[in-house]
């Protein structure tokens, strides 16, 4: 399952309720591991659903999806995202998943050559397998380096 932004968030969701019907997600700019005020569309959420990001039901919501995935999970990200604070769109990492930092902006990710090429590439795994993403040759140089992303905190 794939999700970009607040769907990333509902393919969470779906797989922490459903584990056993989703074989792994990745998400696309999500805001899931952190406040959900942490976006700059926070008000415009408010405004379409009719309720407040900081409700109790919300924030059941949010602290539902903090915990760790139960299926194998890869979320991409990016620092010049514009819209949701990269720190709340990376995974912790573990044996299960996974973050990935590209190069864009939030509303690009969508269709984002490197994107798509992480996302090929982690739908090919085998079913419950986690490879740590790594692109090689040419296309190492397309992405930040990954000692970087994967040393960087919450």
């Amino acid at each position: 399952m794939v999700g970009w932004s607040l769907g990333g968030v509902f393919a969470r969701l779906m797989a922490r309720r459903l584990p056993d019907l989703i074989r792994r997600v990745v998400t696309l700019g999500s805001p899931f591991s952190g406040s959900p005020e942490a976006t700059n569309a926070a008000a415009i959420y408010e405004l379409a659903s009719a309720s407040r990001i900081d409700d109790a039901k919300n924030r059941a919501l949010f602290d539902e999806l903090k915990a760790a995935s139960p299926v194998p999970s890869s979320a991409i990200y990016s620092r010049s995202d514009g819209i949701c604070a990269w720190q709340v769109c990376r995974e912790d990492a573990d044996e299960k998943c996974e973050s990935i930092e590209v190069y864009g902006s939030h509303c690009g990710l969508g269709v984002n050559p490197t994107v798509i090429y992480a996302i090929a590439d982690r739908l090919a795994l085998d079913e419950d397998r986690l490879e740590r993403f790594r692109p090689g040759g040419v296309a190492g140089f397309l992405y930040p380096a990954s000692d970087r992303a994967d040393s960087v905190g919450n």
